[in-house]
């Protein structure tokens, strides 16, 4: 098992991170990793001195999330971990059992392609036992992910045309479209709230409305995608928006400051650089195909164990996001 914190420029967080990722780990064959993304604060030096039993992986230079999580991913094949956890720098744990748990439901219902886990905002009042179930969810949602390395072998790596949003979501839905369950585990664990990205932002605007299209591009329809682009033109510049949620994180970067004409701008940038970007993204699309469909042929050939009895099969829909 190798888990990795993936950092840019995020040392402020990095010695909450480590300390209760070595205090409140309760499996013990796990090889903690930081992957140092291009920083420039001593990120990589700060975790060198402080945790000295942390490897630190630098990458260089820093072109998203998803390119640090390949290179962690990479890593953790070379060293022959069955399963590598992925997760951001501002997160905290705050159960010993979080690992352990999830390795057991992995290990018992080998259909499990990714396990994610409660985020909570505030660490007071979360230290009741929780009760170690899994919930079937179609979207992850959660700054840390449990995933088989044989899964990336069946599906492919996350998809670094994304750049901070959505490569999530893509990942989950080709496990998912290859038969594979996305599942959350009723474990909390305390997230800072977006770190470095905290803050609204044009930019986090754009990024939301052009990968949100993209996504429906390389996983649904085009209908679909004609609908999610009405979406969020409706989200972003209506004065009066029908469908916005202003407890969804997703909704709230398209809406941004709320200004109908900077949103309009946003929008047909994003619109414009799918347009353009199209036939990579259908390229990209149909390869990833041909890997699911070998995918799904590979696991009708092996056996199944049955699904877990505690396994809840509702849809999650605490995050109702622009990627439905």
């Amino acid at each position: 098992m190798c888990a990795y914190a993936i950092t840019y420029n995020g040392k402020r967080f990095l010695e909450r991170c480590f300390q209760t990722l070595q205090d409140l780990t309760d499996y013990g064959n796990c090889r903690l990793n930081l992957v140092d993304n291009g920083s420039s604060d001593g990120s990589g030096d700060y975790v060198r001195k402080n945790f000295p039993e942390v490897e630190v992986l630098r990458v260089s230079p820093n072109i998203g999330y998803a390119h640090g999580a390949n290179e962690a991913i990479a890593d953790a094949r070379r060293r022959g971990a069955k399963y590598v956890v992925l997760m951001n720098d501002d997160i905290a744990i705050l159960h010993p059992q979080w690992l352990s748990e999830a390795v057991a439901h992995a290990e018992r219902d080998p259909s499990i392609g990714i396990i994610s886990f409660v985020q909570v905002t505030s660490d007071n009042g979360q230290n009741a036992a929780p009760t170690s179930s899994l919930t079937e969810v179609e979207y992850l949602g959660s700054p840390m992910l449990m995933i088989p390395v044989e899964l990336f072998n069946r599906i492919g790596s996350f998809d670094e045309v994304y750049y901070v949003v959505g490569d999530e979501d893509d990942i989950g839905a080709r496990a998912q479209a290859a038969g594979y369950r996305t599942c959350k585990l009723d474990i909390p664990l305390y997230h800072f709230g977006g770190g470095t990205h905290q803050s609204y932002s044009r930019r986090s605007a754009y990024l939301q409305m052009r990968n949100g299209i993209r996504f429906c591009l390389k996983n649904r329809t085009l209908l679909h995608a004609l609908m999610r682009t009405v979406r969020i033109i409706e989200v972003a510049c209506n004065p009066w928006p029908l469908t916005i949620d202003r407890r969804d994180v997703s909704h709230c970067r398209v809406r941004n400051s709320g200004n109908g004409f900077v949103n309009f701008w946003l929008w047909l940038r994003a619109v414009s650089w799918n347009m353009v970007r199209l036939p990579q993204t259908l390229r990209i699309r149909a390869a990833e195909r041909r890997l699911i469909r070998a995918a799904q042929a590979n696991r009708k050939n092996r056996p199944q164990l049955r699904s877990l009895a505690s396994m809840s099969h509702r849809p999650d829909n605490s995050r109702l996001n622009l990627l439905i």
